[in-house]
């Protein structure tokens, strides 16, 4: 990418203004607006920025009409959104024992229940923002429970189903709904109604108060839903 002129001269000085070719090869021109029928190119594949659309040229010839359009600076995505997609560095991580997700941090991440004394993840306040997190049980709980929460003082409840798996009773199924009128906001894993391990949650803020559920859960003993409503809103 050139520089601007003012990042040239910041850098370099008007020691390397050997010619003032030099200096046009390695930065770009501005303009408030199209171009073309208004600047003329110092040379074949010069760069301007117009400033007004911020939009970038490329010149194809030296006259002021041979300007081309290579697409606009600006993009939709945040550099920050941009990290979360491209940062492979840290799409596993764990939640310890408790664990307040955030989307800046955890965004599109699987987090691990890692403690076999239970993790407590509290998710932030649905607004829609079509923000995911996975969970997945990577420790088998052996004392209270892995936990997975909207945030207090919120009206935010899931929707979607669990799907369970007795593991001591040849692997029978069961699948708990969470239906509008449930106003389900806690999904537990004690052990008996999941949380054996290998248990995945699934949840996506797909509109203002409401989480998109998809969940299965590995249980064992005499097991239910681990789907409740214990947050005061």
């Amino acid at each position: 990418m050139p520089l601007s002129q003012a990042e040239y001269d910041a850098r370099f000085g008007s020691a390397w203004h050997a010619g003032a070719g030099v200096k046009d090869a390695l930065t770009y021109a501005t303009f408030a607006g199209d171009p073309n029928g208004n600047v003329t190119p110092d040379h074949i594949g010069q760069a301007l920025l117009d400033t007004t659309n911020d939009t970038w040229y490329r010149a194809y010839g030296t006259a002021n009409t041979n300007w081309a359009v290579q697409g606009d600076s600006g993009a939709d995505a945040t550099v920050e959104e941009i990290d979360r997609v491209a940062d492979v560095s840290a799409r596993v991580v764990g939640a310890g024992s408790v664990l307040a997700v955030t989307i800046a941090a955890h965004e599109g991440r699987t987090i691990l229940l890692d403690q076999t004394d239970g993790s407590v993840c509290t998710l932030p306040a649905a607004t829609g923002s079509g923000a995911r997190f996975r969970f997945f049980a990577s420790a088998a709980i052996a004392s209270a429970a892995h936990v997975v929460q909207v945030a207090a003082s919120t009206d935010d409840e899931f929707l979607g189903v669990v799907t369970q798996t007795d593991t001591d009773t040849a692997d029978a199924l069961a699948s708990y709904p969470a239906l509008p009128a449930d106003d389900f906001d806690t999904i537990t894993l004690d052990g008996v109604d999941g949380g054996v391990g290998g248990d995945v949650i699934e949840v996506e803020d797909v509109a203002a108060g409401v989480w998109a559920l998809n969940a299965n859960v590995n249980g064992s003993g005499t097991v239910g839903t681990p789907l409740s409503s214990a947050i005061t809103s």
